[in-house]
């Protein structure tokens, strides 16, 4: 357990020092510790992301309703065992934000990362994914930018095993045989 949260603690200052910025790309890692901060982070974050797109898209168009719907289901069903993982990260960083015995810098830094890292993390990737839609809605053009949207997100191109391949490796091996 010491291990573990010794890891969550480097990793919520990993985290929380990405930049506001940040888009999807493919991610590597130097060490175990900054895999269990994204073990906590990415799987669930990337699940955020994709559900404010499908809200801002089935808001704004109603003829996309359906496919982003669609799209995010089977995005959810592909990567089930992986938010399963990454829920049990974050239950144990909250865990270790009650534990008294463990140093309350590396609280707060965890508690940083959970609050604060995670959900601006979510807010910079959504504003990236949605800004190019707003703009071709300008332009007539943002129900065709939102299917090609799903449509990627349905061939896998926003799935954690093409964009966080390292990370998707380190669930597989801790998985139960």
């Amino acid at each position: 357990m010491k291990k573990l949260l010794s890891a969550l603690a480097f990793a919520g200052a990993l985290f929380v020092n990405q930049p506001a910025n940040a888009q999807v790309q493919t991610f590597s890692y130097d060490n175990e510790a900054q895999l269990v901060g994204a073990a906590m982070a990415s799987p669930e974050g990337t699940r955020l992301v994709l559900l404010n797109v499908v809200q801002f898209c089935s808001k704004n168009f109603q003829s996309v309703r359906t496919a982003a719907d669609g799209a995010y289901a089977r995005w959810v069903e592909r990567h089930k065992v992986y938010l399963r993982h990454s829920s049990g990260y974050r239950a144990a960083a909250k865990e270790a934000l009650s534990d008294k015995s463990y140093p309350e810098a590396n609280r707060a830094q965890i508690r940083k990362l959970l609050e604060d890292g995670l959900p601006r993390m979510v807010q910079s990737q959504t504003q990236a994914a949605i800004t190019p839609i707003q703009i071709a809605k300008e332009n007539g053009a943002g129900d065709a930018m939102c299917k090609d949207y799903f449509k990627a997100v349905d061939a896998g191109k926003l799935d954690l095993k093409v964009n966080d391949p390292q990370l998707t490796e380190f669930f597989d091996k801790r998985a139960p045989k």
